[in-house]
């Protein structure tokens, strides 16, 4: 949301920005890039998405949501062996 407490709209989908980027100037090839895009956006916010590959979208949405609930993996300390829970 923004300070006036509207939501935020992003709408990155085949723009000729995202082409620049991938080196993709046809439109729809511009599929990855654009869904990179909108999860960015989403992290950092958006509220609202306007996209023309919907299920690529949502899907990469939904992989997002669960990953991003699950907790951070720490790095073990300097010199300390990693153990895998299943090793207790």
């Amino acid at each position: 949301r923004t300070e006036l407490g509207a939501p935020v709209m992003a709408g990155l989908s085949r723009k000729k920005t995202i082409g620049e980027l991938t080196g993709r100037m046809v439109a729809h090839e511009r599929v990855h890039g654009s869904v990179a895009a909108h999860l960015i956006a989403a992290q950092r916010g958006a509220m609202l998405l306007r996209v023309h590959d919907v299920a690529a979208t949502v899907e990469a949405l939904a992989v997002w949501h669960v990953v991003a609930a699950e907790p951070a993996i720490r790095a073990p300390a300097p010199g300390a062996a990693f153990r895998w829970p299943e090793d207790d």
